[in-house]
């Protein structure tokens, strides 16, 4: 079964472009570390450099581009999916898509993340950089398979606040209350010869 115990060859899986600040040096050095499988999906102009000096190991696999349907099903395959990054990131869309599949994230405790990823909650947090911090998380992920199941479930029910209807109506009611308090004072009552004594 996917996400459980069940998943006999339990696999982590990074999806987005693959460039230094995303953290996959730090990504690979903790598969390495970790003895876990972690599959890499995307390209930029840092695969050839990582393909070069990890693409030998066999718990390492460079998958390339592919199209945003199989990303989604991978997803809900793996047992969490990997957000790195060492720069500072927003809402990473990432975080949010494994969510909507039912798949827990670890990633980085660095700028929005957190906010996305509920550390124990929604998924787990650690160093930016830090490849000892990562390893542990991986290897602890890779045999608590209940666990990430359950963290995924709760990660599956924190997405829906982003359902498209749900977030509309909340920036709608948002849209409506500003409205309503930037309502200026009603101007005074005046009859209509006050108004011409005031024009003459």
């Amino acid at each position: 079964a996917v996400g459980s115990a069940a998943n006999l060859q339990p696999h982590f899986l990074f999806v987005g472009r693959v460039v230094p600040e995303k953290g996959l040096r730090t990504l690979c050095a903790a598969a390495l570390r970790s003895d876990t499988d972690v599959r890499i999906v995307g390209d930029g102009p840092q695969l050839a450099e990582l393909q070069r000096d990890f693409g030998q190991y066999d718990n390492i696999t460079f998958l390339g581009r592919v199209p945003p349907v199989l990303a989604q099903a991978m997803m809900r395959e793996a047992r969490a999916v990997l957000v790195p990054s060492e720069w500072y990131e927003n809402q990473p869309m990432v975080i949010l898509e494994a969510f909507g599949q039912g798949t827990p994230v670890i990633a980085t405790d660095l700028g929005g993340n957190p906010e996305l990823v509920r550390d124990g909650e929604t998924g787990l947090l650690h160093k930016p950089g830090d490849v000892a911090d990562l390893a542990a998380k991986l290897r602890w992920a890779h045999v608590q398979g209940d666990e990430m199941a359950a963290l995924g479930e709760r990660a599956r029910l924190f997405s829906r606040q982003f359902a498209p209807d749900v977030y509309l109506r909340r920036l709608l009611d948002i849209y409506a209350r500003v409205a309503a308090e930037a309502q200026l004072p009603a101007a005074p009552k005046r009859d209509a010869s006050s108004v011409l004594k005031a024009r003459s």
